[in-house]
């Protein structure tokens, strides 16, 4: 049964939100028949919640269905169109926040002729950008459905899922794309870290550079890089936005074994969540810095 409501359970109580979105005079739009994928909010301060509703509509005689994105909040009691309205025959839905910027969001976008693809958008700077991944093969099999993506807990990468080629497919900062392949489909990924954090000291072992950290990680105009090699090697470092676009390189050359900084100033990039990639001895490290 259609159900145009969303309830939420708080530990004592069950509440139901009605499902009608906000309209551009301010009056309601009540075009969503139920709600499915729904996403919190890392917002701290601002509760809100993502969701996915399928949607029908009737214009001059004519009927209509679409997925489309919405976000609640809370605080004004409000539902809202994340996404603009899409044309005929394109939909979209499953989206997940980032796990540690509420203004980026990664989502489906189904065309009418059924091929899935994913995409990210960040809400701050406006920017959208499709992954496209239908251009890329596994085994000479196109990935027509690349579903149900997930951030990764540092949100270096995403992971989502073709179940036509049973893989489940990667794509990080640098905007690779990888996949692993399995005997049987996979279906609905999701990212979690078990016991709560990510042990970072664990994952660099037996890595030739230990990435000590990035200081200060949220920073005006300055910040700095600071690593350990065990050898002399040479060190590509540079700077992405979001959607792994290279900005600007922080440095490059020959660096001595034991102790390193990189310094980095600048005022030319706006405010936003950018990465820090370190490429060395074959071997890529991200790092996250935010400019305030």
């Amino acid at each position: 049964a259609k159900d145009p409501n969303i309830y939420i359970f708080d530990g004592v109580a069950l509440s139901k939100y009605e499902l009608a979105v906000e309209g551009g005079d301010g009056s309601g739009v009540e075009s969503i028949q139920y709600p499915d994928v729904m996403s919190w909010s890392p917002n701290k301060y601002n509760d809100k919640l993502s969701f996915d509703a399928y949607n029908e509509e009737s214009v001059a005689g004519t009927s209509y269905s679409y997925w489309s994105m919405y976000e609640m909040n809370f605080e004004t009691k409000k539902i809202y169109n994340l996404i603009p309205a899409q044309p005929e025959g394109i939909s979209v839905g499953n989206i997940i926040y980032s796990n540690t910027d509420p203004d980026i969001v990664a989502f489906n976008v189904i065309g009418n002729d059924g091929t899935y693809d994913v995409a990210l958008a960040n809400f701050e700077t406006g920017d959208l950008f499709e992954l496209e991944v239908y251009k890329s093969t596994i085994n000479n099999n196109p990935i027509l459905d690349a579903d149900k993506p997930s951030f990764a807990p540092n949100d270096a990468q995403l992971v989502f899922s073709s179940v036509s080629n049973r893989s489940l497919l990667f794509f990080n900062s640098a905007g690779n794309l990888r996949y692993y392949q399995f005997v049987a489909p996979l279906y609905n990924p999701y990212w979690f870290l078990f016991n709560g954090s990510a042990d970072v000291k664990r994952e660099q072992e037996n890595e030739p550079i230990k990435v000590k950290g990035v200081y200060p990680a949220i920073f005006l105009s300055d910040f700095t890089i600071s690593f350990y090699s065990d050898k002399r090697m040479n060190i590509e470092c540079d700077l992405l936005n979001i959607f792994g676009q290279r900005m600007a390189s922080i440095g490059s050359g020959a660096y001595p074994a034991g102790e390193n900084t990189i310094n980095y100033s600048t005022n030319d990039i706006a405010a936003g969540t950018y990465f820090v990639r370190l490429y060395a001895d074959g071997k890529t490290y991200i790092r996250k810095v935010v400019k305030q």
